[in-house]
């Protein structure tokens, strides 16, 4: 129930490398891999899928917490 980043408040879009590893947790890297450029979708995550048992390295996502994302697929490059 509680926001740990949000793109849209701060007004830029998140970038990255698909397919590269590090970039974004597994969950997601698959999800976003079914979008199209301009689709929009909700992704809820199981925590294997995200952080699992030892959660954020940075302890912001305790350990087994589902996720959910809201995400644009704005532009592919």
């Amino acid at each position: 129930g509680k926001y740990f980043d949000s793109t849209k408040k701060r007004n830029q879009p998140f970038q990255f490398v698909y397919g590269q590893e590090w970039q974004v947790i597994e969950g997601l890297e698959k999800a976003i891999g079914m979008l199209r450029e301009g689709e929009k979708s909700l992704f809820i995550l199981p925590s294997e899928l995200a952080f699992g048992e030892k959660g954020s390295s940075t302890g912001i996502i305790p350990p087994y917490t589902s996720l959910i994302f809201e995400v644009e697929l704005e532009k592919v490059n």
